[in-house]
């Protein structure tokens, strides 16, 4: 389970729990075997269930979300594509699994009914302590590379996120994260990060997160943080992106191509301009300082008051 994966089926349990009458603790896992990777992001959240807590008998709630089983892809509809591709083999034995399924069809067929909730994950002290040092000035935070098990199809050109992030800095600084030995994008300073945890206070404290669909938008939104997030043609912005972000997918339906990067998604993101990008983070820069200077006045306020 990658990061994003998990983020989103941390903001499913935080809402299946709060729902739940009974306030029980939230698996997340097969239905069976809760899956305690990435535990990292789970500090603070006492409502997600252990597996301890399963194996202790504690009446809890599941997520079911796993490797080779997401809820925002439709297994059902996959399963029916390849019946009917191999309509003799669907009764033999050796039919692939779910998790096999997007390896012999090439591409995933998303949930269109899924809706990605916020991870609302939680700060330690020092974390909080240094998100707030750097909410301090206005900084846009750039990821341009995806990791490398993910679908060549999110990849938006290199050369234009140099282009956008030189044009950016005549508004305000501009620093690349991810991991330390990626390509150095143009001359920008690197966030010293060494872990995907240690992004969260920088993303908490930064005005703007640019870069593609995955674990970095997710904790974007987890931190409460406005996004210009580079769909492309792979994945519907509507299953797994959040309405305060702007997601650009080059006005195309989404093919879910996942071995290779196809020639639908290579148009897709040929049709992402800089000057698209660049509008988008702007206005979301520009709400950003409205915003500021409204919380700025209301404080001024409330001391004259008290």
């Amino acid at each position: 389970m990658g990061y994003g994966d998990h983020l989103m089926a941390i903001g499913a349990a935080a809402q299946q729990h709060a729902r739940d009458p009974l306030r029980r603790p939230v698996a997340i896992g097969d239905g069976r075997r809760v899956d305690m990777r990435c535990p990292e992001l789970r500090w603070g959240l006492d409502f997600l269930a252990t597996q301890a807590t399963v194996d202790a008998g504690v009446p809890v709630s599941w997520v079911i979300s796993h490797q080779g089983c997401r809820p925002y892809h439709d297994y059902v509809a996959m399963r029916r594509e390849w019946n009917a591709q191999h309509p003799l083999r669907r009764w033999l034995p050796g039919a692939p699994r779910p998790a096999q399924l997007v390896r012999r069809l090439g591409h995933y067929v998303f949930n269109l009914e899924h809706r990605a909730v916020p991870a609302p994950l939680v700060l330690g002290e020092r974390e909080q302590a240094l998100a707030a040092q750097w909410a301090r000035k206005p900084f846009v935070v750039i990821e341009p590379h995806i990791k490398g098990n993910a679908s060549p199809s999110k990849q938006w050109p290199f050369e234009r996120y140099v282009q956008v992030a030189r044009a950016l800095r005549r508004h305000c600084e501009v620093y690349q994260v991810g991991a330390p030995d990626a390509p150095p994008l143009d001359d920008l300073p690197r966030l010293a990060t060494r872990n995907f945890r240690e992004v969260l206070p920088y993303l908490k404290a930064a005005q703007l997160y640019i870069g593609a669909e995955g674990g970095l938008h997710h904790a974007s939104a987890a931190m409460g943080t406005r996004a210009v997030v580079i769909y492309g043609g792979y994945v519907p912005p509507s299953v797994t992106g959040y309405d305060f972000h702007i997601n650009l997918n080059g006005g195309v339906r989404a093919c879910g191509t996942h071995t290779h990067s196809c020639r639908h998604c290579v148009d897709a993101m040929a049709r992402i301009s800089v000057d698209e990008v660049l509008d988008a983070a702007l206005q979301l820069l520009g709400n950003a300082r409205e915003r500021a200077a409204a919380d700025a006045g209301a404080a001024r306020r409330l001391s004259s008051v008290e």
